[in-house]
């Protein structure tokens, strides 16, 4: 059902009961910190899907804690076109119609997430540099077109968290109250800004499987049940492809995961040969842990973690 030009069942300015205009600031801000918290979960997701859910959730996380800045000082200026009578009537307070024709919330029209950006420099209240744009960029990218580039999510996501730690100083928020006690430490790093780009990618990595772990643990149920079912899940076979896999403890929740790679094979041998096979040593280019979710491509990321670079077989591990 599409929303009429006058609508009184949808409530401004959150549809969240008699809430008044002077409610639209933390709405804003609490949505859009909603958002951040998802882009931290999915930004570094093995998953494509996962990915674009990230993307769109840090151009919209930066656009609504823009607009919940905006909305704290005066919410007109979040208005776009001051012909827009409709809009200007909710923004302004004065959505009481004089013949009681009210204005549909769900249509009012506010300014471009780039123009908020702007307007608050403008304003000087957040400074806001053109190359941050890249949020609105792997937005537009993965809401238009469904497409996405984990290296540009990776980029974006840093310029998100530094502008989303400007809110919260702004609306002065402490740190553990405004990021969670799961985005805590992979925020800090990234504002901190001395860690390389490998190590924030697989900090991000072990926060989201550190969270994927938590919501097991939260199912009510026993420790012992709950550990056989988790038991279960790490015997799951690997689905990334290889020629050999190897089990090693999970860096993040300690069960079997899987180690994924090559085997160092004597060239005299012949390929595929059961004597290459036994003891063979491999070279491990991935993990990968069916209980919490953490998947490691790359030695980079292997070597990062503190996993071994090099796994001796038996013939019983080997794939």
């Amino acid at each position: 059902m599409s929303a009429s030009d006058d609508d009184e069942s949808y409530v401004w300015p959150t549809g969240l009961g008699n809430m008044t205009l002077d409610m639209l600031p933390g709405h804003l801000r609490d949505t859009g910190l909603h958002y951040a918290h998802r882009a931290l979960e999915q930004y570094s997701a093995w998953d494509d899907l996962q990915l674009l859910d990230a993307a769109v959730a840090i151009g919209s996380a930066v656009e609504l804690l823009a607009k919940a800045i905006l909305s704290d000082v005066d919410p007109v200026l979040l208005l776009d076109r001051q012909e827009d009578r409709k809009s200007l009537m909710l923004l302004s307070g004065e959505a009481a119609h004089p013949k009681g024709i009210n204005p549909n919330p769900l249509t009012v029209k506010s300014i471009s997430a780039t123009k908020a950006v702007n307007r608050l420099t403008d304003l000087g209240l957040v400074k806001w540099d053109k190359t941050d744009d890249v949020v609105f960029d792997v937005r537009n990218a993965a809401t238009h077109m469904g497409l996405v580039s984990p290296e540009m999510v990776q980029v974006a996501v840093v310029a998100m968290v530094g502008f989303c730690d400007k809110a919260r100083e702004y609306f002065g928020k402490g740190e553990i109250a405004w990021w969670g006690v799961a985005n805590i430490d992979i925020a800090t790093k990234m504002l901190a800004g001395a860690e390389k780009r490998l190590a924030l990618l697989v900090a991000g990595k072990f926060s989201t499987a550190r969270q994927v772990l938590a919501r097991h643990r939260e199912e009510g149920l026993s420790a012992d049940l709950q550990d056989a079912i988790l038991s279960s899940k790490a015997e799951e076979e690997p689905s990334l492809l290889a020629e050999l896999a190897g089990r090693l403890p999970c860096p993040v929740c300690a069960y079997s995961g899987w180690a994924i790679g090559f085997s160092r094979v004597d060239r005299a041998l012949e390929p595929g040969s059961l004597e290459a096979m036994t003891g063979a040593d491999m070279d491990v280019w991935a993990f990968q842990c069916h209980v919490c979710g953490l998947v490691l491509d790359g030695y980079e990321q292997i070597l990062e973690c503190g996993l071994p670079e090099v796994l001796h077989l038996d013939h019983q591990q080997s794939t």
